[in-house]
């Protein structure tokens, strides 16, 4: 039973058992079955702690992926919350025409060529602020990303 119950103490418990069953079904046991008796209290005993510490294990397993679940969507709130903000400020901080053509595009979800046209730029001209202004954005927010990771 200890091979497969890999604790003394469970393995214990289980002779414990068998020796129980035994007794309580003393009366009905005729001596040619008594070992195939014992041994199938024994297999029966051990199947059913077997089946038992899976279904805790199992229980265990859906218990933690169900609070994973559960604080996963608040800590990413949080720190996009906090990425949202150092970004702000990071476009607070850039020139006023990098700061409109950005807003334009990422916050109002304007075109390239419909910012040039408001602005009185080439679509070129856009593009290659944007480019620019995400480059900036991502060299200084890289810092913030491999301190949390």
């Amino acid at each position: 039973m200890f091979s497969y119950a890999k604790s003394d103490y469970v393995a214990d418990e289980m002779v414990q058992e068998v020796f129980i069953k035994v007794w309580q079904k003393r009366e009905s046991i005729k001596p040619p079955t008594f070992t195939t008796f014992v041994f199938t209290i024994a297999r029966n005993l051990t199947y059913n702690h077997l089946r038992d510490a899976f279904r805790r294990e199992s229980l265990k397993e859906e218990l933690w992926k169900n609070v994973c679940t559960q604080y996963e969507p608040i800590e990413a709130t949080i720190y996009f919350d906090e990425y949202r903000q150092i970004v702000n400020r990071i476009v607070d901080g850039l020139p006023p025409q990098k700061k409109i053509i950005y807003k334009l595009s990422r916050e109002e979800g304007k075109s390239n060529k419909e910012i040039a046209g408001m602005l009185g730029i080439t679509p070129k001209t856009v593009k290659n602020h944007l480019w620019k202004i995400m480059e900036v954005i991502k060299f200084r927010l890289r810092p913030h990303l491999e301190n949390n990771l």
